[in-house]
């Protein structure tokens, strides 16, 4: 069986704790909440924010103990309308 998100089967994909999605899925609900869209792969260390300009998400997160690192501005579509979006990634603590 191969992941939609991988190339490599799955039983050679490396493992997630339960740990570290309990984690992931309070980031992305923290994210949500305060306006942000988590687009990374559920799970992973690493994890991918799209933040609206000026947003307070980023030092919230430094609030948290993150270190959210600016990756990039890019455009989404939002109700219909382009919207200007900052890209910050910030990285889960463990293996």
């Amino acid at each position: 069986m191969v992941s939609r998100f991988s190339t490599e089967p799955v039983e050679k994909q490396p493992k997630v704790s339960q740990q570290r999605i309990r984690l992931w899925n309070a980031i992305h609900d923290f994210c949500r909440q305060n306006g942000g869209v988590v687009v990374s792969i559920p799970g992973l260390k690493e994890i991918r924010i799209e933040v609206p300009k000026d947003s307070a998400l980023p030092t919230k997160l430094r609030e948290l103990g993150y270190q959210p690192h600016h990756h990039c501005a890019t455009t989404r579509i939002a109700a219909g309308a382009f919207q200007t979006v900052d890209v910050v990634t910030i990285t889960l603590p463990g293996k």
